[in-house]
């Protein structure tokens, strides 16, 4: 009589049985590859550029992943544009800015999330003295408004997706839900060794996040706040649940 295993309930077939392949080999078939897909979607691919006149060509080895790496054939300009797979997209840095000139440069391993049309590069964004993300002062925190989310951080318990993906030692990929509060905060923590570099919304158009680093004088550590701000009117996203992809660079 045949059993199953234990994690992929595949159907293994016993010595004395008489063997159907069509209700006992080829199933297993049918879920090996919904498996190796879905690890796959989980993954991050690689892709080419081509470059022709003002537009970079990334082409992935797997078009159904979202997060792949390319290794640069040229040194970007500001106003360049982008295809994925020959269809038009939209650039922009970790910061929600289109990219600068000198974002990266030939030779240079670049790595890429793709969700519609929005194409994320993990590239350092610009600032200068007086703003930071084009944002003056006083559109951050106060140390009063932070000490606030302080306190409703047991309330916010991260709901981690248990996937967790590492690239060379040096990037790790985490999916978190997190309420924003009225406004528009959400407490990250943070990883020992990593800086939080993006934090993109999941399964929703419209918005940009901006990730906000925090000294913790009491644990003497750097944690991590984002908000979640409409690209229309740039008014923040308030009381609101919503998973977050997670970028985090090792250093």
């Amino acid at each position: 009589m045949s059993t199953r295993t234990t994690n992929y309930d595949l159907i293994i077939c016993e010595g004395t049985d008489v063997v159907n392949p069509l209700t006992q080999i080829f199933p297993n078939f049918t879920s090996l590859d919904d498996i190796l897909r879905a690890i796959a979607n989980t993954g991050i691919t690689t892709a080419t550029e081509l470059v022709t006149g003002t537009v970079h060509a990334l082409t992935r080895s797997d078009a159904n992943v979202s997060v792949f790496r390319f290794q640069a054939t040229s040194n970007f300009t500001a106003g360049e544009t982008f295809t994925v797979d020959g269809a038009q997209v939209t650039a922009l840095d970790v910061s929600g800015e289109t990219l600068r000139t000198g974002a990266y440069i030939i030779g240079s391993m670049v790595l890429c999330e793709l969700r519609d049309t929005l194409l994320t590069v993990y590239v350092s964004g610009s600032s200068d003295a007086e703003t930071l993300e084009g944002h003056a002062a006083n559109y951050f925190a106060t140390a009063t408004g932070l000490a606030t989310v302080d306190g409703k951080a047991n309330a916010n318990k991260l709901l981690i997706d248990g996937l967790t993906e590492n690239l060379n030692d040096l990037t790790t990929i985490v999916t978190v839900t997190v309420v924003t509060d009225s406004s528009g905060l959400a407490f990250i923590g943070g990883i020992d060794g990593y800086t939080l570099v993006s934090a993109m919304m999941i399964g929703t158009g419209g918005f940009y996040t901006v990730v906000t680093p925090t000294w913790n004088g009491t644990t003497q550590k750097v944690e991590w706040y984002i908000q979640t701000r409409y690209v229309s009117n740039d008014a923040p996203l308030t009381n609101a649940t919503n998973s977050y992809r997670l970028v985090w660079i090792k250093g």
